[in-house]
């Protein structure tokens, strides 16, 4: 039986990839993505029969014998070393071959599993579909798709694109910036078209991270507020517990009750002495919030090549701003034209922008923390 790839097989799944470019464009995500889940399982299934031909030389990776059932799921004899090996079945995705060893000791089956062969091909259908899923908000479906389209092509721009987009809204932004950061570097070396996008979408990560890392540091304040007000309040009831220790027990609950007008001063001195240790202590707060100023460094003061704060920031024919040394990087190692616009553009057409110099600069000298940034 031959396990060549039939010309039908793949043909469907072109056809059926095409159906769901065409319900894609409809913005019909539900129909797209059964088409490209369809196309996605013909080629694999093109890719299942064109592996079994080649498992006799491939380095096995590690092999698990155990009996047989009486059943067989039959395909077509192999031989590999001194036995015969009847395919059964390929997942492509886990990588692991299922046999059947014919041996002395009756049928007995066995994995094999194996680095499979990297191919792009494959990878844009799996991207496909995580973008339907992406704009369905399904963004595990996304990670899922994605991680399998990097497999199959770890160079792919759309996959560390879309992976990166569905990281960021599960708030996994760690994971976001460094896929962003993975597709704008190869987004630039193939020379995409939505390169601007793939900024866009890192700055948006970033600044997830950092409104990440603000809610952790408020709520760190607001704990350690509480835990200082608890404080100065237990020690005022003790004071008060002390001034009323002696006295009846109506008198020790109620204060109003207390007849010597001494004790009465000295528990409101003790209430306005703590009352004004907690005016203070948030006072503390509020002036610490305020000494930090913004927390959020301003788009514009970020270079579009390193994603960091301009330093010597210039400006390009096309009116792009750009830090001057990552620019003149660009053009060394990639070529002579504007990353973004993708007009032609050398060293000597750049001039500065010395009015966001100075805005960074009386920014930066505000708000130290956002050197680093």
């Amino acid at each position: 039986m031959s396990t060549q790839p039939t010309p039908n097989q793949v043909h469907a799944a072109e056809v059926h990839k095409t159906r769901g470019n065409a319900y894609f464009s409809a913005r019909d995500y539900d129909a797209a993505i059964k088409e490209y889940t369809a196309a996605i399982k013909e080629k694999l299934e093109a890719m299942r029969k064109s592996e079994s031909n080649k498992v006799g030389g491939m380095r096995v990776k590690h092999i698990m014998i155990r009996p047989l059932s009486k059943f067989l799921l039959a395909a077509a004899w192999i031989p590999h070393q001194h036995a015969h090996v009847l395919f059964l079945s390929l997942p492509s995705v886990s990588l692991c071959f299922t046999y059947v060893y014919a041996t002395s000791r009756g049928l007995q089956l066995c994995n094999l599993s194996f680095q499979i062969n990297q191919n792009p091909a494959v990878s844009v259908y799996f991207t496909n579909r995580a973008l339907c899923y992406l704009k369905l908000k399904k963004y595990d479906h996304v990670i899922a798709d994605c991680e399998k389209a990097n497999k199959f092509d770890p160079k792919s721009v759309k996959g560390h694109y879309l992976l990166g987009q569905a990281f960021t809204e599960k708030l996994r932004t760690d994971e976001a910036v460094n896929e962003l950061e993975q597709a704008y570097e190869l987004a630039v070396k193939a020379n995409v078209t939505y390169l601007g996008d793939i900024i866009q979408a890192l700055l948006n990560a970033r600044k997830k991270k950092w409104e990440q890392s603000e809610r952790e540091r408020d709520k760190r304040e607001s704990d350690l507020l509480k835990y200082l007000k608890g404080l100065i309040n237990t020690e005022r009831e003790r004071q008060l517990q002390k001034v009323l220790a002696g006295k009846n027990p109506v008198a020790a609950t109620f204060s109003k009750f207390v007849s010597n007008s001494t004790d009465v001063d000295r528990l409101d001195a003790i209430n306005k002495a703590h009352d004004e240790k907690l005016s203070a202590l948030e006072q503390v707060f509020a002036q610490a919030d305020e000494n930090m100023g913004p927390r959020e460094v301003p788009e514009y003061f970020l270079d579009k090549i390193s994603f960091n704060v301009i330093h010597d920031p210039v400006i390009t024919p096309s009116g792009i701003t750009y830090e001057r040394a990552h620019l003149n990087e660009h053009f060394r190692k990639i070529g002579h034209f504007d990353p973004l616009s993708r007009k032609e553009c050398s060293d000597k057409d750049l001039y500065p922008n010395l009015a966001l110099k100075e805005a960074i600069e009386d920014f930066l000298k505000k708000n130290g923390w956002a050197v680093d940034y």
